[in-house]
């Protein structure tokens, strides 16, 4: 049996997680810093999400201004965009349901390596990922962190952004 303080809680989580389904879909590039024991991407190559995933569409959020040893780009299909109802909106923040597939695609060597990760979509008994040219990805990827890099620092950001992805 549950005690009241975790039906309240398990009714608290019902409605947050139905009124994320109203949010606006962000289909693009979601940043996630990658922290030292982070191993999705590195060991895992696959994830379903178990909890909520916050990510930024600002780099320099994810890697609280290039602090992080790396980040993950996430191909966001699915990825629901809280920039306008947010308290914070300069952190550009985005999020993943739990159950969400990731799935690492590679990483991308560079003054800040980039993990490459496809969320993948399940449905009609196929998995999809994005329709992107895997050649093209990586230039614009780098190009999006070096535009990123030359806008200089951003203020304070909570370290929600940063960490194993689960």
């Amino acid at each position: 049996l549950m005690s009241d303080a975790q039906a309240d809680a398990n009714e608290r989580l019902t409605a947050f997680l139905e009124g994320l389904e109203q949010l606006p879909w962000w289909r693009g590039i979601a940043w996630r810093g990658v922290t030292a024991g982070s191993g999705f991407g590195f060991t895992e190559p696959t994830v379903v999400t178990r909890g909520i995933t916050a990510a930024s569409r600002d780099p320099r959020v994810a890697t609280a201004g290039f602090t992080t040893p790396g980040v993950y780009a996430i191909l966001s299909q699915t990825g629901r965009d809280l920039g306008q109802f947010s308290a914070a909106p300069q952190e550009q923040e985005v999020v993943f349901a739990p159950g969400t597939l990731l799935q690492s695609q590679g990483r991308i060597e560079g003054p800040c390596p980039i993990v490459v990760v496809y969320e993948l979509l399940v449905g009609d008994g196929q998995v999809r990922g994005p329709e992107v040219d895997p050649a093209r990805l990586a230039s614009d990827l780098q190009a999006m962190l070096d535009t990123a890099r030359a806008l200089g620092p951003i203020g304070p950001v909570r370290d929600r952004f940063a960490g194993e992805i689960w």
